[in-house]
C-alpha cells in the first residue's frame, strides 16, 4: 500500500493530477517505478497515447472524464524510467521519494546531454600503432589506446574507460563527491557487473588483442582470451608498465631532460617555443610519477636553461618579479613577450627568433667571415664601399671555383680569340673611314666630269652599302663573342 501511495506522488510531480489518469496506469499493469521502467522510452511515448484513449469510466452524475494524461509529462515520465534505471546500475535501491524534482531535472539534463550526442557524434581518436616494448613506446601506446577509450561510448552510452577504473564497487566518499560532468558520475558509481557491463568488457578485449598479440604484452594477457576481459587485461599491461622499475626509469629520464635542456638561439629547429614544450612535458612526467616540481623549482630550471647572452637582463627580471618568480607560466609567457618585441634586430616577432640568427651564421661559416648570401638593394646601399668591394671579390672567387680548371682555360682561350676578333674590327672601321675619305674625292670628280655612276663608287669599287654591310657584320660578330665569353659569368656579376 505505500508503494502505491509513493508512486503516485511520482506520478502527481510528473504532471499527472487527474484522478482518472492516475488511476488508469495503475489498471494497465504498472504499480510501482520498477516496472514502468521495464519499457523503453518510445513505449513511454505510445502508453501515453493508449492511456488517453481509453473510455470514460462508467457512472456518476454527472459523467466522469475519460483519462488525460498531459503531453508535458511525457517527457517527465521518460525522466522517471531513466533515473529507476540509473539507480540499478548504480546498485541504489529504487525509493519513489527519492525522485525529486531536483533529481527529475538533473535526468532530463543527461537525457537533451544524450539527445545532443546522437546528433553531433564526436570523432574518435585513432587507435595507436601495435605493442612494440614496454619502454619508450609504452606511454604513446597506453594514453593512445586511453583517449580512444574515453571517446568511445558503450551500451551504458557512457564511455567504455569506466570498464578499467581502478575501484571495483563505489565508495561512500564517491557515491557523495560531487564531478564535472554526468559521464564522470556514472562512469565512478556504476556497477562493474551485469548484461551492460559484460559486453563493454568484450569490447575492450576486442580492441586490445589485435594491438598486442603476437608482440611481447601478449605474453601477459593472453590468459584472459577466452573470457574476453578486457578490463583486467588493461590492469595487468598497466602494472607492468607503470609498476615501480619503470617510474623509476621515467623519473629518471624526465630529471635528464631538465638538467641538460638549454635554448641558445642559434638552432633553426629548436626554437623558444620548442624549449619550453621539452621542460613542460618534463614537469609533468614528474607528476604523474608522484614526485611534481614547485612553481618556483620549474622557473629556476627554465631560467638556468636560457643561455644565450640576450637573455642576460630577462633572466634578472624574471627572479626580480614576484609573479614571474613563483609561477612558471607567467615566467615563459614574459619571454616570448620580450622575445616578440626585441628592438635589437637579432629576433623576429615569432617563435623562429633564433632562426634569422642561425641562418646568417651558418652562411658566414660556409664563406669564411663574408657574407655573400643576396641583399636588397635598400640593404647593399647600406654597406660601405669596402665590404661591398670585400663581397663582390668573395662572389668572383666562389663563381671561379664552380667553374673549375677546364672551365678557366677555355675562358682564357675565349678571350684571345676575341682580342683578335676585336683587332680585326678595328682594322675593318679604320679601312672603311679612309674609304669614306677617298669615296668623297671621286664624287667630286663625278660631278665635275658628268658621270654620275662613277662618283657612286670609291678608288677600289666598293660601294658604301657594302663597305657598311662588312662593319656591321664585324661588330655583330665581336658581340656575339662577347655574350658566349662573358654571358654566363655576367649571372653572378654584382649587385650593384
Amino acid at each position: 500500500m505505500a508503494d502505491a501511495v509513493t508512486f503516485r506522488n511520482a506520478l502527481i510531480r510528473c504532471g499527472i493530477t487527474q484522478e482518472q489518469a492516475l488511476a488508469a496506469i495503475p489498471e494497465q499493469g504498472y504499480t510501482n517505478m520498477v516496472e514502468f521502467s521495464a519499457m523503453s522510452e518510445e513505449d513511454v511515448l505510445w502508453f501515453v497515447k493508449a492511456v488517453n484513449k481509453l473510455p470514460a469510466p462508467a457512472g456518476g452524475d454527472p459523467p466522469p472524464p475519460r483519462p488525460s494524461i498531459p503531453f508535458a509529462s511525457i517527457k517527465k515520465l521518460k525522466a522517471m524510467r531513466n533515473w529507476t534505471i540509473e539507480c540499478r546500475r548504480m546498485g541504489v535501491v529504487v525509493v519513489h521519494n527519492n525522485f525529486t524534482a531536483a533529481e527529475m531535472q538533473r535526468t532530463i539534463e543527461r537525457m537533451d546531454f544524450e539527445a545532443d550526442l546522437a546528433v553531433n557524434k564526436p570523432e574518435l581518436p585513432e587507435l595507436p600503432e601495435k605493442f612494440i616494448s614496454f619502454g619508450t613506446k609504452w606511454r604513446a601506446f597506453i594514453e593512445g589506446l586511453k583517449g580512444h577509450c574515453s571517446v568511445l561510448r558503450g551500451c551504458m552510452n557512457i564511455p567504455i574507460a569506466y570498464v578499467y577504473r581502478e575501484t571495483v564497487a563505489p565508495t561512500a566518499e564517491q557515491r557523495a563527491a560531487a564531478y564535472d560532468s554526468s559521464d564522470a558520475r556514472l562512469m565512478a558509481l556504476v556497477l562493474l557487473e551485469g548484461r551492460e557491463y559484460r559486453q563493454d568488457n568484450h569490447r575492450l578485449w576486442d580492441l586490445i588483442r589485435p594491438l598486442v598479440y603476437g608482440t611481447a604484452a601478449w605474453d601477459y594477457v593472453k590468459g584472459y582470451d577466452r573470457a574476453k576481459n578486457g578490463r583486467m587485461a588493461v590492469r595487468v599491461l598497466e602494472r607492468r608498465g607503470e609498476g615501480d622499475a619503470a617510474m623509476d626509469a621515467r623519473r629518471a629520464k624526465a630529471e635528464d631532460i631538465l638538467q641538460k635542456a638549454s635554448y641558445t638561439g642559434k638552432s633553426k629547429r629548436f626554437t623558444l617555443q620548442s624549449y619550453i614544450n621539452l621542460l613542460q612535458g618534463a614537469f609533468t612526467e614528474l607528476e604523474e610519477c608522484g614526485d611534481p616540481y614547485s612553481e618556483r623549482k620549474k622557473v629556476d630550471t627554465f631560467v638556468k636553461g636560457l643561455t644565450a647572452d640576450r637573455f642576460m637582463v630577462t633572466r634578472q627580471a624574471i627572479i626580480q618579479n614576484e609573479d614571474t618568480r613563483n609561477d612558471f607560466q607567467q615566467a615563459y609567457a614574459f619571454v616570448e613577450t620580450m622575445e616578440r618585441y626585441n628592438v635589437s634586430g637579432a629576433t623576429q616577432a615569432h617563435d623562429g627568433f633564433d632562426r634569422n640568427v642561425s641562418g646568417v651564421e651558418r652562411k658566414q661559416g660556409n664563406s669564411g667571415n663574408t657574407n655573400t648570401s643576396w641583399r636588397s638593394p635598400a640593404e647593399w646601399a647600406k654597406l660601405t664601399p669596402e665590404e661591398r668591394s670585400k663581397i663582390q671579390s668573395k662572389r668572383d672567387k666562389d663563381q671561379s671555383k664552380k667553374r673549375g680548371p677546364g672551365k678557366g682555360k677555355e675562358l682564357e682561350a675565349s678571350k684571345r680569340k676575341l682580342a683578335e676578333l676585336a683587332s680585326d674590327v678595328v682594322r675593318a672601321m679604320e679601312e672603311n673611314g679612309e674609304a669614306e675619305s677617298t669615296g668623297g674625292n671621286g664624287s667630286g670628280r663625278g660631278g665635275n666630269g658628268g658621270g654620275g655612276g662613277e662618283g657612286q663608287r670609291n678608288q677600289s669599287g666598293t660601294s658604301p652599302g657594302d663597305q657598311f654591310g662588312r662593319q656591321a657584320h664585324a661588330v655583330t660578330r665581336f658581340a656575339k663573342e662577347i655574350h658566349k665569353v662573358f654571358g654566363g659569368s655576367a649571372k653572378g656579376g654584382s649587385q650593384e
